[in-house]
């Protein structure tokens, strides 16, 4: 094991250079299904972190500024520049920054729920009750991971439906 002299210290992280700082107050129209310490399940007093935002960031700078470079090479030099680099020779902090401050959340709701079935009421219908706002679109088609799930026999619920904000 390495003596505490041997270890080397951390570098500086640089902060913000004055000038570059950008705010943005952002509204959610949609619902939000976050993250957090239980699958499945949004974290109340974190639902949206910093470095999901940073992530959906890079993708779509990738996406929308990746053509104009002509190997991958050279966009991998940007993309490091910009977003930093994980390890090896190309490790350098990322010179984005996102920090979220302010978050208002609705209490999360579940996003759907399972009926009893009307002829056997020790058992579930096969398809659940999805909630309002999701109930009378189209969205049930694109969200059924969300939905839960039942066991077989339909007597019990397996996993429960994704919670939303």
């Amino acid at each position: 094991m390495p003596r505490a002299a041997d270890i080397p210290s951390c570098p500086a992280i640089p902060g913000p250079v004055a000038g570059n700082e950008q705010n943005y107050e952002i509204e959610l129209i949609t619902p939000l299904f976050g993250g957090g310490v239980q699958t499945r399940e949004t974290d109340p007093s974190f639902p949206i972190r910093p470095t999901a935002i940073r992530g959906h960031l890079q993708f779509w700078w990738r996406a929308t500024v990746g053509a104009k470079f002509s190997t991958k090479k050279e966009l991998r030099a940007e993309q490091t520049w910009l977003w930093g680099g994980a390890s090896g020779e190309d490790g350098r902090p990322s010179r984005v920054q996102v920090r979220v401050e302010l978050v208002e959340a609705d209490t999360p709701v579940a996003c759907a729920g399972f009926e009893r079935d009307s002829t056997d009421q020790s058992r579930y219908r096969s398809m659940p009750d999805w909630k309002k706002p999701f109930a009378d679109t189209d969205l049930p088609y694109a969200l059924f991971p969300f939905q839960g799930q039942m066991a077989k026999g339909r007597r019990t619920i397996e996993v429960a439906p994704a919670k939303c904000i």
